[in-house]
């Protein structure tokens, strides 16, 4: 038995390429109407992924060219980080002006108080930051993730997390990524 079974050829999949399938069931989603997809096969073995909310069924979308699609727009993304719009530049409000101001003057004061310059240093931030919304965080984030990773060879399942809310699957077999600050990077 253990001459048969080392001799037969091995029919599973290596490790990383399983969980690069779990991940992108996990975060595969219909393109025309946004819902989770579900991967299948038909009665001749071919993969489909298939929405059951609005019926759509992919024609040319299997597994291994899902993967090498998403691989290709990965490393895209990593070559180019400047395809993650920039945040919109709002104009400053008031309250932060004010706390700058008020910070300045605090730093600038003949007798300086460290506490007072502390607490004026704590609203500007405080300010700063309650100008900037959770999209704008979110490319900034983005941005910075792939400004700071290297190439990569293959698909790195973990950085697709770390970026992507959903793997859009098209019918036609195209994979689209929306990433975490709702921007759609189309694939080919």
């Amino acid at each position: 038995w253990r001459a048969a079974d080392a001799a037969k050829p091995s029919t599973r999949k290596p490790h990383e390429q399983n969980s690069d399938v779990k991940t992108i069931r996990q975060l595969a989603r219909c393109a025309q109407c946004g819902s989770r997809l579900t991967l299948g096969t038909n009665g001749q073995s071919w993969e489909r992924w298939k929405c059951h909310a609005c019926g759509a069924l992919t024609a040319k979308a299997i597994t291994p060219r899902i993967r090498e699609s998403l691989s290709c727009l990965m490393s895209q993304l990593l070559n180019t980080p400047e395809l993650i719009d920039e945040p919109e530049c709002q104009e400053t409000h008031d309250s932060t002006t004010d706390q700058e101001e008020a910070l300045r003057d605090a730093l600038n004061a003949p007798e300086f108080d460290e506490g007072f310059a502390r607490q004026m240093a704590y609203a500007f931030a405080v300010a700063q930051f309650d100008r900037i919304s959770s999209a704008d965080y979110e490319t900034i984030r983005i941005r910075e993730i792939l400004v700071k990773k290297d190439g990569m060879d293959d698909l790195n399942t973990t950085l697709l997390k770390e970026i992507t809310a959903a793997v859009l699957i098209h019918p036609d077999g195209r994979v689209s990524l929306r990433l975490k600050n709702n921007q759609i990077i189309e694939g080919r």
